[in-house]
This record gives structure tokens, C-alpha cells and sequence, in this order.
């Protein structure tokens, strides 16, 4: 009988039918067990739920489309693992990836979050934005992107869910408030995780409102810190 911990691996996703094969089967190849994956499908209107109902393990809920704080949110009051693996649709993940990250937390219980490094892959055919420069784009970085993320489920009950204000930079809100609760968040040194680039990426269609959304998290951090010292 296994004594490993039970990690729920959750998948948001609207529309991406063509990519999302790929992503469950880089959580079918994980050399760690036990898993439950729990797809949230955000109110997609391609042909996302044939493919995954293709995968019988795969738990799979559909709502309209709300965003995707609230469907992560909603894969979050489902899933009963002890950890909580957020994963992409469009990415992937190393067969390696949650060994490594599970094995780490279970040797050090204070840390509550670990991240990965990524290394991104442009799908071919995409034109990329004149913004993007693939030689610094296509390195190994550390950014502690949603697909990179392993959280214990204690970690929620601490500081809540994502905001469903944020249809986008809603991890970066997340991790701001977690790190303002001086939860310990750890990024491995490993690159674990493929980060698909196809031109349709939330944060690349989002990238324009970037800073303002960064500046309202920011203030929103600094408020929180300064009624800390107040108290």
C-alpha cells in the first residue's frame, strides 16, 4: 500500500483542444503516484471535452465561461489531494516533475509553495508579437508561472482562493498575497516544465494591461502590510 501523499493535479482551459491531449498525457507519464487530475472546462466551445473524456481517469467539469480564477477555484473544492499541482492546458510537464517537487516538500514541511524553472517552445506557425525577443523569451527562467506550482492544501486555508477580480495576473495576485503571509515559497533549480507560446496565451492577449494590473496588486499588497503593522 502506498503511504505517498495524494496530489490533485488541476487543469483550467477554454478552448484548447488542440493542446490539452498533450498536457494529460505529460500528467500520465509522471513517475509519481498517487495522482487525481481534475479538468475545469471554462465554457469551451471546441471540441475540448471529446478530448478529454478520451482520458477516463480525468475528472472533468464544465461551467460557463467565468474565467479562470474560478475555474481553478472550483477544481480546488473538488480535488482531495493533500497537495495541489496547478497545470495549464497548453503546457507540459516533465515525467519527472512531481517527484521531485513532492519529494522536496515531504523533506522540508515548512515550505508550503515550490515552483520550478520553465523553458518555453513556440508551436509552430505562430507570429510572434513585435515585443517578443525569442532570444531572451526561449531561456530557462524562473518565473513561478500557475503550471510550475505544487501548494499544500493548508496553504488555501491560510490566505483563500484565487480572485475571481483577476481574469488575468491572477497567480501573481495569489502569490503576492502568500508571500505577504510569509508563506515559505521555494523555486527548485530544475526546469521542469514546457511552456507552450501559440499566440492565443492569456498573457500575451493581456499583456497590455500588465502594469496596471501589477501597480493595483502591488497597492493592494502594500495595504495589507501596512494594516500588519498597525495591528
Amino acid at each position: 500500500m502506498s503511504t505517498s501523499p495524494l496530489v490533485s493535479v488541476i487543469i483550467p482551459t477554454c478552448n484548447y483542444g488542440k493542446f490539452i491531449a498533450a498536457t494529460l498525457d505529460s500528467v500520465r507519464a509522471q513517475s509519481y503516484h498517487p495522482l487525481e487530475t481534475i479538468v475545469v472546462d471554462d465554457g469551451s466551445t471546441d471540441h475540448t471535452a471529446d478530448v478529454v473524456r478520451a482520458y477516463p481517469e480525468v475528472r472533468y467539469f464544465y461551467q460557463s465561461n467565468q474565467g479562470v480564477s474560478v475555474a481553478r477555484n472550483r477544481a480546488i473544492a473538488e480535488a482531495q489531494g493533500e497537495f495541489i499541482a496547478f497545470l495549464d492546458a497548453d503546457d507540459v510537464w516533465q515525467p519527472n516533475k512531481l517527484s521531485i517537487q513532492i519529494a522536496y516538500m515531504l523533506e522540508n514541511p515548512d515550505v508550503g509553495i515550490t515552483a520550478t524553472k520553465i523553458k518555453n517552445f513556440i508551436e509552430p506557425g505562430t507570429q510572434l508579437p513585435s515585443w517578443f525577443q525569442p532570444e531572451i523569451g526561449l531561456e530557462d527562467h524562473k518565473s513561478p508561472i500557475p503550471s510550475t506550482l505544487v501548494v499544500r492544501r493548508t496553504v488555501f486555508s491560510q490566505i483563500g482562493n484565487f480572485s475571481p477580480d483577476y481574469r488575468a495576473s491572477e497567480d501573481l495576485e495569489w502569490l503576492c498575497r502568500a508571500r505577504d503571509a510569509q508563506i515559505p515559497i521555494i523555486t527548485l533549480p530544475e526546469t521542469l516544465i514546457l511552456r507552450r507560446l501559440h499566440g492565443a496565451n492569456l498573457s500575451w492577449q493581456a499583456w497590455r494591461e500588465s502594469v496596471h494590473r501589477a501597480i493595483k496588486i502591488l497597492r493592494a499588497s502594500l495595504a495589507r502590510k501596512t494594516q500588519r503593522l498597525a495591528d
